[in-house]
């Protein structure tokens, strides 16, 4: 992912990502994923991409900074479902990030995390849910916030919300912003 900035030389300086973490799961499924080490000030900026292998039990994929478990995280969410839209606004213990809820359905998109201290970090995230082979049942756009603006991010852990794990196939990468 290239973004480009012009100087006055009229010359272009190219920011780029980094992968920084990757894993799949095998073997059995997990409760949970988390990516420790992270030093968010200086990063500034993640993305987060995930693709889910439900196992079965139907429950939200959240994401959660630092192991906070408040009720700390405000969203404005637009969903498109079968021929059904939504738009719903709340606050909740974690980033919501897509659901399935049957064995072998996927979920997942990606998630672009502001995560300087000193602001709200803002989340944009971009999901679709219960796909199975060229069946989406659901796309969903989600503007977010961790209203947390004194700790630097150092965490992120991904994990169901409810008492489903997350799938043997389940692939999650994060990418950190490398400025030119």
């Amino acid at each position: 992912m290239l973004a480009g900035k012009l100087n006055p030389q009229v010359s272009i300086d190219y920011d780029t990502t980094e992968k920084i973490f990757e894993t799949t799961v095998t073997g059995s499924a997990v409760t949970s994923i988390d990516i420790t080490g992270l030093e968010g000030d200086t990063d500034e900026q993640y993305m987060l991409d995930v693709s889910r292998v439900d196992d079965g039990n139907c429950a939200n994929l959240a994401v959660r900074f630092n192991g906070d478990t408040g009720s700390n995280y405000g969203y404005q969410l637009l969903s498109g479902s079968d021929t059904t839209t939504v738009a719903a606004r709340g606050a909740t213990v974690y980033l919501l990030f897509g659901v399935s809820g049957t064995t072998g359905y996927l979920s997942g998109g990606n998630m672009l995390i502001h995560a300087k201290s000193g602001y709200v970090r803002t989340v944009l995230c971009n999901y679709t849910q219960n796909v199975t082979g060229t069946t989406v049942d659901t796309l969903r756009t989600l503007g977010q916030a961790w209203n947390n603006t004194g700790d630097e991010i150092t965490s992120i852990n991904i994990l169901n919300s409810g008492a489903g794990d997350l799938g043997i196939g389940t692939s999650i990468s994060l990418y950190r912003r490398i400025e030119a």
